[in-house]
């Protein structure tokens, strides 16, 4: 925990009071995967997606997967967020596209996305 000083001056005496920081640097991490035998899992065949968008709301910010199919949001303060996944082109979703998020005072990671190119949906679903 990070600790902030203040020194306060009461009646000509001084005061050192000892405060935790208010300042937070979390992160929101995770991979979106090319989800080869559709289970909806991250399994040990299933690679990563490169340039895959996502976006964090409230604030619509942007992330891209790098080449491993990682990203990252980070900066962020405690609060509740909505990490949403847009399907790369030629693929269909194998887990939900977007999923609620309660940032507390810890990072969060593990947020995967899983992705197929078996069928492309709607309205036939994604894998057979």
């Amino acid at each position: 925990m990070n600790i902030r000083n203040i020194l306060v001056i009461v009646a000509g005496v001084v005061v050192l009071m000892i405060l935790p920081s208010t300042s937070f640097a979390l992160t929101i991490s995770g991979i979106v995967f090319n989800d080869v035998n559709c289970n909806g899992a991250r399994s040990a065949g299933d690679s990563g997606i490169a340039g895959v968008t996502l976006i964090l709301s409230p604030g619509a910010i942007i992330a891209s997967t790098s080449a491993t199919g990682q990203y990252t949001f980070s900066g962020l303060v405690p609060g509740t967020y909505i990490v949403t996944e847009t399907d790369p082109s030629g693929y269909c979703s194998t887990t939900p596209n977007s999923r609620k998020i309660k940032l507390k005072n810890v990072n969060v990671s593990g947020q995967h996305f899983g992705d197929s190119k078996k069928f492309v949906s709607p309205p036939g679903g994604c894998c057979p």
